[in-house]
């Protein structure tokens, strides 16, 4: 079983590039700061967006800032539910069981404007990740219990995290964060939609605003470009990145995955 996110997504609104320049092929993966979204419970940080990348390729990790509620069944990976959620909003439901697997109440408006909230009734037993996400994919989460109630505080300033190793977890798995390579920090100054987060071959990251640059792409050598929206996986190729460096976040063609 698939549950797909239940309210339409909005367009990206801002865009990571990862220039991979260190003579390594692996995974590139993007994850969020957990001061992003502190919870009145211990929670785990999840692999948000995920995907492979050779030496010289670049890769655009696309996303908005709308929130969801999410379910992962930990024995069935096809198995999960995406909600959309509003933290000045619908920013309350309920995680329950039955015969058929788990499945998350249509949110409704909760107490407290800003939080997102998520009981957890008697039927729930400890199969399932249960938290929050960002853009149709998971971000925070803990294994479900009984009679549980989880409540995250969406902060007005977000910061991510980047890292690129020979992993094999996959997109919404749990991290173990002491074990990532070398993860730089990725912030967003104010009205800036666009980074660049540039891995050298000596295994240093070099973080700036805008798009990428690069000499042969301005003499028409664009490099090998995968793009990656958040809940939706690999998309179609990228256009170039304007010569000025910056560019805003445009949902390209979906390809077939």
């Amino acid at each position: 079983m698939f549950m797909s996110r239940s309210a339409a997504v909005a367009p990206p609104t801002h865009s990571l590039w990862f220039v991979n320049q260190s003579g390594s092929s692996g995974l590139a993966c993007v994850y969020q700061d957990q001061h992003n979204a502190p919870s009145n419970l211990a929670v785990q940080t999840l692999a948000w967006m995920l995907t492979g990348a050779n030496d010289g390729v670049w890769v655009r990790f696309d996303w908005a800032l709308d929130y969801d509620f999410v379910w992962f069944d930990a024995d069935s990976g096809s198995s999960q539910q995406v909600i959309a959620a509003d933290p000045a909003g619908a920013n309350n439901t309920t995680l329950s069981h039955n015969a058929f697997g788990f499945f998350l109440t249509d949110p409704q408006v909760g107490n407290q404007p800003g939080n997102l909230y998520i009981a957890q009734d008697g039927s729930v037993d400890g199969r399932a990740l249960v938290g929050i996400g960002m853009h149709g994919a998971g971000t925070f989460a803990r294994t479900s219990g009984p009679h549980q109630r989880l409540v995250f505080t969406p902060a007005a300033a977000l910061s991510y995290w980047i890292t690129f190793g020979q992993y094999t977890f996959a997109p919404n798995d749990p991290l173990a964060l002491d074990s990532l390579d070398d993860p730089r920090s990725v912030t967003f100054p104010f009205d800036t939609f666009v980074m660049t987060a540039t891995l050298s071959s000596d295994g240093t990251w070099k973080v700036s605003s805008g798009a990428p640059t690069d000499a042969g792409f301005r003499k028409g050598l664009f490099p090998p470009t995968t793009v990656y929206e958040a809940g939706r996986g690999v998309m179609s190729a990228a256009s170039p990145p304007p010569p000025d460096g910056t560019t805003s976040a445009v949902s390209p063609t979906r390809s077939t995955i």
